[in-house]
């Protein structure tokens, strides 16, 4: 991780969702200086390290969590395009995203 780097800030995920992304601007042994963009403002504050996912890790993660779920649909035969859209979001759920 470097200053300037894409992270997400992934703490407080029930207020937040899934992560929110920030820009580093700090480094420190244990922690970093992250800025998010608010509808109120730009926000600067300090994180432990353990709670900022680097973007590229973060969408990785995401992907990998999606892609679980469509070969279980596959194998159940069933397509994202084929299920209501709740039926979507609860499979989706089942494989570890947080919706």
């Amino acid at each position: 991780m470097e200053i300037g780097n894409s992270v997400y800030f992934l703490t407080d995920h029930k207020t937040t969702g899934a992560g929110v992304p920030a820009i580093v601007c700090g480094l420190f042994e244990r922690s970093a200086r992250i800025t998010i963009e608010r509808e109120e403002g730009t926000k600067t504050f300090e994180v432990p390290l353990w709670d900022s996912l680097p973007a590229r890790a973060y969408t990785a993660a995401i992907l990998r969590a999606c892609y679980g779920v469509w070969e279980t649909l596959d194998a159940q035969g069933r397509t994202p395009g084929t299920i209501h859209e709740d039926d979507l979001v609860r499979e989706l759920g089942r494989g570890g995203l947080a919706l």
